[in-house]
């Protein structure tokens, strides 16, 4: 018996099976049977369809979807984003660059984290916890004079909040800089990904706040290696390396 035999003699039972007989004996099994549950019999008579059409040749396996790429930014993207005048928050921006992005035929969408790690990464935005463990961004005196805003606002529970936003100026320099934005992005997603069968450090994949970079300087220029500084400030050693490379230290 070859194998499309077999899989045509063990259809002949799941036929049965779909129609209420117990294939043994042949004999119908009592009405209450879960046999005769109708999602079963349902999904019984679905195998046997799909096992008639490997018989016949006619089955195909069903092809594995392409792995999602990287957003990708262009000069034609870039040109294509207009400033509104108005204060937009970065998940407004991040809709209005995969609007503009849909429109040339791309499915990709823009990373939504990705412009306020690079606004703290630059010295626009500051991140704090706050007593409840919550990360609280804020505006620094750079990005103020940028046009980044912290907007007091109330949440639908009642609790107060601090809305970033970004207003005309502010909205060119994320479109002017958009590629280094989705770059830096992707770059600490790889360099966590490097790190993940060591365990990752706590602090590993965070933005670098204004204190973490002049520790890093202080110890870099104490002496200290790149393997003593992540432990000292809990992050990976790839991703201290790509810092000390962004602040010009190596």
């Amino acid at each position: 018996m070859d194998e499309i035999e077999k899989i045509r003699y063990a259809k002949s039972f799941i036929d049965q099976l779909a129609q209420g007989v117990n294939p043994v004996d042949g004999i119908p099994v009592a009405e209450k049977d879960v046999i005769n549950n109708v999602r079963i019999t349902r999904c019984l008579f679905f195998v046997s369809d799909v096992l008639g059409k490997v018989c016949n040749g006619e089955y195909s396996k069903p092809q594995p979807k392409p792995k999602k790429s990287s957003f990708f930014v262009d000069d034609e993207l870039i040109s294509k984003l207009k400033v509104e005048n108005r204060k937009m928050s970065a998940s407004e921006i991040a809709a209005r660059i995969d609007e503009v992005n849909e429109n040339d035929g791309s499915t990709y969408k823009f990373p939504r984290r990705a412009i306020g790690e690079w606004m703290i990464e630059n010295g626009f935005l500051t991140e704090d916890v706050d007593n409840d463990g919550k990360r609280k961004k804020s505006p620094t005196l750079k990005g103020e004079s940028m046009g980044v805003i912290g907007e007091s606002r109330v949440g639908y529970k009642g609790d107060a909040y601090t809305a970033i936003l970004f207003n005309a100026d502010a909205q060119r320099i994320i479109y002017d800089n958009l590629k280094s934005i989705v770059i830096d992005h992707y770059d600490r997603i790889n360099n966590k990904k490097a790190d993940s069968s060591e365990g990752m450090p706590e602090n590993a994949g965070l933005p670098w706040s204004a204190a973490d970079e002049k520790r890093l300087k202080e110890m870099y220029s104490d002496g200290l290696t790149a393997e003593a500084i992540a432990a000292d400030l809990k992050r990976n050693v790839s991703g201290v390396k790509a810092r000390m490379k962004k602040l010009g230290l190596v």
